[in-house]
């Protein structure tokens, strides 16, 4: 977990453990076993917050929602939906540094050149060519060595002169 990660995890439960003060349901010295029990509830075991991944905070994120909100469906759904955004986001990385990739004679067709240079990417990866890959992880790692292309590209511009 990032440090950005941990502030919003504990300003979160920090809101809850208030509400939970405030209607009198638990004491001080359970809120923290209460915690415990939410990480339980929602990824089916127990786990350190120093261990949680996107998305064991983001199941947790609804959760803590619903502790300080039952009625906030919007907000429960929101933190729920959260992994689908960061995939799409991750996504569209990819394809942003593959616009610095793609040569003169590849943009007639740059949908096509973009999925095939992405395609490959993602095989070399896991010896796969789906495009987009189905687990994130692999996709991370796409988006990492795309995003390490391109950066490479315009530091050559920038070298040799190249405006664009």
């Amino acid at each position: 977990m990032t440090p950005r990660q941990r502030n919003k995890y504990f300003a979160l439960f920090n809101k809850v453990r208030s509400h939970w003060l405030k209607t009198g349901s638990l004491t001080s010295v359970e809120t923290d076993k209460r915690r415990h029990a939410l990480h339980l509830k929602a990824l089916g075991k127990d786990k350190s917050s120093k261990a949680l991944t996107n998305t064991d905070l983001d199941k947790i994120y609804a959760v803590f929602e619903a502790e300080i909100d039952p009625g906030n469906f919007k907000a429960q759904m929101a933190a729920q939906e959260s992994p689908d955004h960061r995939r799409r986001a991750m996504i569209g990385r990819c394809a942003e540094a593959m616009l610095l990739v793609i040569t003169e004679t590849d943009r007639r067709d740059i949908d096509d050149a973009r999925e095939s240079y992405l395609g490959g990417i993602a095989n070399n990866v896991c010896g796969s060519r789906h495009w987009p890959p189905i687990d994130t992880e692999t996709l991370r790692k796409v988006m990492g060595i795309a995003e390490r292309k391109a950066a490479k590209i315009k530091h050559d511009q920038k070298a040799n002169g190249d405006p664009f």
